[in-house]
């Protein structure tokens, strides 16, 4: 069984990954997502009945790939 903590572990694991190990920008980014979703903007993964809060919710969308990055990535 896999508990929901560890699930966030592996999810900031890959979303980490996403941002080329910028924990600075990770966190940055999630602070952005989580306070768009305070203010009312809909969740880019579908979940179910699960409630999470807004920072774990903006974890699971960066892990997942669905929030886009590219404005956040230097090239």
């Amino acid at each position: 069984m896999t508990s929901m903590t560890d699930r966030l572990e592996k999810s900031i694991t890959k979303a980490l990954a996403r941002t080329e190990n910028n924990r600075y920008l990770l966190s940055h980014i999630i602070g952005k997502r989580a306070n768009q979703l305070m203010q009312g903007e809909e969740p880019l993964l579908d979940l179910g009945e699960a409630t999470y809060k807004e920072t774990d919710m903006a974890i699971l969308e960066i892990a997942e790939g669905k929030l886009d990055l590219t404005p956040y990535l230097k090239k």
